[in-house]
């Protein structure tokens, strides 16, 4: 795999991180009240407000990696559109995140419904990304 840094189109790369990131407030707004109770947590018992600014910086550090470890893969592979990139990101998504979770949460032994909400996320937002970063070459 020959990788051109200089090949990577980093407007594309931020614009997927930002996406990425929104997404995931979106997916746990929309699906809060199961997550918690997944979790076995209430609202009140889970960081807000000021209290919450190291869980949003670390998970924006976390997007940004994931978003430019699959830029730096993508472009590696050559991939040059949007299902290349949708595909990659879906493979990445289910391949790397889908299973380490699924192995995860069964020794924990939680519950389906929380694993397809933990790992839908990523998943998704994976293959967004990956949508972006091929649309946008």
């Amino acid at each position: 795999m020959d990788i051109d840094f200089a090949e990577i189109n980093y407007i594309a790369v931020i614009v997927a991180i930002i996406v990425q990131y929104a997404g995931g407030a979106v997916w746990f707004g929309v699906f809060a009240n199961p997550w918690l109770a997944g979790i076995g947590k209430s609202k009140e018992e889970i960081p807000s407000g000021g209290a919450a600014w190291k869980s949003y910086v670390i998970a924006l550090i976390c997007s940004a990696l994931t978003v430019i470890v699959l830029a730096v893969i993508f472009q590696g592979l050559g991939g040059a559109h949007l299902i290349d990139g949708l595909v990659l990101g879906l493979v990445c998504g289910i391949g790397f995140v889908a299973t380490a979770l699924a192995a995860q949460f069964t020794f924990e032994q939680r519950s389906l419904k929380l694993y397809l909400l933990d790992a839908g996320y990523p998943v998704l937002g994976l293959a967004v990304a990956g949508a972006i970063l091929g649309v946008w070459q």
